[in-house]
């Protein structure tokens, strides 16, 4: 081999290098960024809860801690997922699968829900942020698979469109434009819009722009998937439980868990309270069978909170029903039977 030869061919493998170094560090750039919004949406999260805990006034899980489980949600199924944060990925979707469990019963969130969550959140605190190196495939040069030399047969453009995946606007190889690159180096590949209206990228990007996509549908189907099981299952009724108000009253349970246990409005169940806490004592046959009121049933204790409201003069039957919690024809039963 010829001193000129040899450097030409030193020349074009340092090209390569170059090129691959090059990609190497746009996927790397990529993914410091995609890794920072991934660890953002868990910190805005945790900002969410930590103001939740703070709040006296927000007792239970309300509309705005939802929201921010929505986005965290939403975040970590908008896009790839970098190497460095596959674990913080694997903690969050725990995260989220309790959370998912927790929507389907009534009551306290469940400690495990909590577990989950601190996890998360600790793994994002000790996310890596050292970029990764991606091992990519080295592209030949065009002018060498258009005339490789001897021992070698020469490469057809159309094939050579698909290695470096040369694409027109109807989302076909194109030969074309391997002419085109061949004539006016960069021409394709670094003019913008160059490849037939449209940015060239490079196939290892490619890639993982495909396998990226493919992931987020298969999220959110899994997702949808699991939404429809949890439809079709029997939701559960809540019963009333066997004590009467003033037995729970007597045992020191507080009105607002008795109301929850008596399926009853927190309002009527408080005002009972009161009545104990006064000394007045219930008929304990009287929150057995309800009383005939009217033509309709209706326990003696709403009647008589009925009667109380009306009694004021100031508020009307849709009022009244509001605010104890039945329906107004009831209200009219009671006063007008």
């Amino acid at each position: 081999m010829s001193k000129t030869k040899s450097k030409e061919k030193l020349s074009r493998s340092e090209t390569q290098e170059a090129a691959r170094r090059k990609v190497q560090k746009e996927i790397a750039k990529t993914d410091k960024t995609r890794a920072n919004e991934l660890r953002d949406a868990v910190k805005s999260m945790q900002v969410e809860h930590d103001g939740w805990v703070d709040d006296e006034g927000r007792e239970e899980i309300d509309v705005q801690y939802r929201e921010a489980v929505n986005h965290l949600s939403s975040i970590f199924d908008d896009g790839d997922i970098p190497p460095n944060c596959r674990t913080m990925q694997a903690r969050t979707m725990e995260f989220l699968i309790a959370w998912d469990a927790y929507q389907e019963v009534n009551g306290e969130p469940p400690n495990g829900l909590w577990v989950a969550y601190q996890s998360m959140v600790d793994t994002a605190d000790r996310l890596d942020q050292v970029e990764h190196e991606v091992e990519l495939y080295d592209i030949e040069p065009i002018a060498i698979l258009r005339n490789p030399g001897e021992g070698r047969a020469a490469v057809s453009d159309f094939q050579i469109a698909k290695m470096w995946r040369f694409i027109n606007r109807r989302g076909e190889f194109d030969p074309s434009l391997v002419q085109k690159e061949f004539v006016n180096p960069g021409s394709v590949t670094k003019l913008r819009g160059g490849m037939d209206g449209r940015d060239w990228v490079h196939p290892a990007i490619a890639d993982r722009q495909k396998k990226a996509a493919a992931m987020k549908s298969k999220r959110i189907a899994d997702r949808r998937r699991d939404d429809e099981v949890i439809d079709d299952k029997p939701k559960k009724v809540r019963q009333p439980c066997v004590e009467t108000p003033f037995e729970l009253y007597c045992t020191g349970v507080g009105a607002v868990q008795a109301a929850k246990m008596l399926c009853k409005p927190d309002v009527e169940v408080e005002r009972q309270w009161l009545r104990f806490k006064a000394g007045e004592v219930p008929d304990m046959d009287a929150d057995l069978p309800p009383v005939m009121e009217g033509e309709m049933n209706v326990d003696s204790t709403t009647a008589d909170l009925i009667r109380e409201y009306a009694a004021d003069g100031e508020m009307s039957h849709e009022d009244i029903a509001a605010e104890i919690g039945c329906d107004v024809p009831v209200v009219v039963s009671v006063l007008e039977g």
